[in-house]
C-alpha cells in the first residue's frame, strides 16, 4: 500500500488513485472506474483518512470484543499488542501498517470521527481496571496512567524496530517491554506465569497464517 511504503506527503496522485480505486472495489463488491472513484474520495486526504479508520476499526474492534466477552484483561491486553505487533509486521497486509504510519505522520490534521490514540488508551484503561479486580493487576497501580503510557511505549518500540530492522524484530521487542511491564503490573508471585503467557502467545502468532 502506497501510504504504508511512501507516507502521505510522498504519495502520488496516480498511487493514490489506484489505491481508491481498490478499496472502492472492496467496498461495493465491483469492478469501479477511475472516473467514480472521485465521487467515493475526493481527495487523497479522504483516502487517507478511510485508511486510518479502517485500521483503527479493526485494532480498537479487538479490545472492544474482548470487553464484551468478559476475557481476562490483562491477557487480552497481551494479546492485543502482541496482534497488532504481528499484523505491522506482516507485508501482505499493508492496511494496519498504512494506518498506523498515518496516524503518526497526519493524525491531528485528519478530520476523524474519533481519537486513535483516546480510543485504544481508554480500551486498555478498561482492560487494566477488569485485571485489578481479578487480580492479575496490584491494587496500587494508576490504571489510567499505566495505559497512558503502555500504549507510548508501543508507539515508540514500533517506531524504533522500523528504523533498525524495518520491523523484522517487532514481535520480539513488543515482548521483551511486556518483560519490563510485567514486573510493575503483576503480583512478584505471577510474574513468571505471564511472561510465560507471553512467549506463548508470541509463538501462536508467529505461526498464525
Amino acid at each position: 500500500m502506497v501510504f504504508d511504503r511512501a507516507g502521505y506527503n510522498a504519495a502520488t496522485l496516480n498511487e493514490v488513485a489506484t489505491l481508491a480505486n481498490t478499496m472502492a472495489q472492496a467496498e461495493r463488491g465491483a469492478t469501479v472506474t477511475k472516473g467514480a472513484v472521485s465521487h467515493h474520495f475526493q481527495s487523497k486526504k479522504d483516502l487517507a483518512e478511510a485508511v486510518i479508520t479502517a485500521q483503527h476499526t479493526w485494532s480498537v474492534g479487538l479490545a472492544k470484543q474482548k470487553l464484551e466477552d468478559d476475557e481476562p484483561g490483562l491477557r487480552s491486553a497481551i494479546e492485543m499488542s502482541l496482534g497488532l505487533a504481528a499484523k505491522l509486521s506482516d507485508h501482505e497486509k499493508p492496511l494496519v501498517r498504512a494506518g498506523i504510519k498515518l496516524t503518526l505522520e497526519n493524525g491531528p490534521s485528519f478530520d476523524l470521527p474519533v481519537d486513535p490514540y483516546r480510543e485504544w488508551i481508554d480500551a486498555t484503561v478498561e482492560l487494566l481496571r477488569r485485571a485489578v479486580t481479578e487480580g492479575d493487576v496490584r491494587v496500587e497501580v494508576d490504571v489510567a496512567a499505566a495505559a497512558e503510557l503502555m500504549v507510548g511505549c508501543f508507539v515508540g518500540v514500533h517506531l524504533l524496530s522500523e528504523v533498525l530492522s524495518g520491523r523484522a524484530r517487532l514481535d520480539e521487542q513488543v515482548r521483551l517491554m511486556w518483560t519490563f511491564w510485567l514486573e510493575h503490573l503483576v503480583p512478584e508471585e505471577r510474574v513468571a506465569e505471564f511472561r510465560g503467557f507471553v512467549a506463548g502467545r508470541l509463538m501462536a502468532e508467529m505461526v498464525t497464517p
